[in-house]
């Protein structure tokens, strides 16, 4: 398995010996470094598994971020050592701690810091690649959606086919879309394509999937606009047509 640029053999001896890591006796571990290094990485929305890294080390801690409030994230060590979750910096309030898995309550909407451990006395250990998850817990199962967006070269319109496939838990499910007049809410929709349109070429359209109850499973379809793979039309006798084009580097043989 790949090591991903780890520090060579001596400096992970070092850390392996202490300097990398503060030890704080029983529980409340708090690891100095950062991997990955420089990334914050966003657990899936609809409550999948998302890996943090595959080659994590129990030296270490990492950065979770896009947080909801009140939720809660499931954290794991596929040693099933130890870990603690701080909460706003990587040195902030332990919000929970143990084997693994934990799970972590989050108290309001700041970045989460899972360090990585050997066990509760903060022990570390390095050169071997250990895979980190972490995973949001839904109450409620997020409706399946599938959005197509459909183009009118002819007419320079496109329109969005909104294919519900299931509700989840809901008995229904609201669209809610923004083509930047305000929110336009369709209530009360079940199974089947809903088409939202016609937009004129040089619109947009941002589509969101409400849940019946929770917005927790609410699905955020995107941001919809037109993709300019149609043809340009020119009219016989019409104006000119100002255009832009860019040549790329050519060397003359």
């Amino acid at each position: 398995m790949t090591l991903y640029g780890r520090l060579p053999l001596a400096a992970l001896l070092t850390t392996f010996l202490g300097l990398g890591t503060t030890v704080q006796g029983q529980g409340g571990c708090v690891n100095l470094t950062e991997f990955p290094g420089g990334v914050t990485i966003v657990p899936d929305g609809l409550g999948a598994l998302t890996t943090i890294s595959t080659c994590s080390f129990e030296a270490e801690y990492s950065h979770v971020g896009s947080i909801i409030a009140g939720a809660t994230y499931q954290f794991t060590l596929s040693t099933g050592h130890y870990i603690t979750v701080h909460q706003g910096t990587f040195d902030g309030p332990v919000i929970a701690e143990g084997y693994s898995p934990v799970n972590a309550v989050a108290v309001d909407a700041g970045d989460l810091y899972p360090h990585w451990s050997v066990d509760e006395t903060c022990a570390t250990a390095t050169g071997t690649c250990i895979i980190t998850t972490v995973q949001l817990f839904l109450n409620c199962t997020p409706p399946t959606v599938v959005a197509t967006l459909n183009e009118d070269c002819d007419l320079q319109e496109f329109t969005v086919d909104v294919n519900i496939l299931n509700t989840g838990d809901s008995s229904i499910v609201n669209i809610v879309y923004d083509n930047g007049g305000g929110p336009i809410v369709i209530p009360g929709v079940g199974l089947g394509i809903t088409t939202l349109g016609p937009f004129f070429f040089g619109e947009f359209m941002d589509l969101v999937v409400e849940h019946e109850t929770d917005p927790m499973c609410n699905v955020d379809l995107g941001h919809f606009e037109t993709t300019g793979d149609c043809p340009v039309t020119l009219t016989c006798g019409g104006p000119a047509l100002p255009v832009t084009y860019c040549y790329d580097n050519t060397i003359a043989e």
